[in-house]
């Protein structure tokens, strides 16, 4: 009787570099990074404002991704990993960074526009 076992071994993924913020709004932040080199399946985003429970998301192999809703002049963490596997994960080492949403979109978006009115008017009076 022979017994045949095989051990797969699950190496950990290579951790993405360059994590840049591309765009960074009162409400959004725009992130980008480079591809890992090796084998890996995907890669796992989180967010979170500092202190608080991050929210992860599966971004497939997508190297960007938006996150939308953010409160306005808020401090986030960022972090992605990649990862290999399909039902039991094998994450990276994390690469996190830490980005603040814009404080004053709001009242610079309200000076361009009483600028723009204020030269409308004027051109109207002459």
């Amino acid at each position: 009787m022979f017994c045949i076992c095989l051990f797969l071994i699950i190496t950990e993924p290579n951790r993405p570099t360059n994590l840049d913020f591309i765009r960074i709004a009162k409400d959004l932040l725009r992130v980008r990074w480079e591809e890992v080199d090796g084998n890996h399946a995907g890669y796992r985003v989180c967010y979170d404002p500092l202190g608080e429970v991050p929210s992860p998301i599966d971004n497939g192999l997508q190297r960007e991704i938006s996150l939308n809703g953010l409160r306005t002049g808020t401090e986030y963490t960022v972090t992605v990993m990649s990862y290999v596997g399909n039902g039991n994960l094998v994450l990276s080492d994390p690469y996190t960074r830490l980005q603040e949403t814009c404080k004053y979109i709001l009242k610079m978006c309200n000076m361009y526009f009483n600028l723009a009115e204020s030269v409308r008017s004027r051109a109207h009076l002459l």
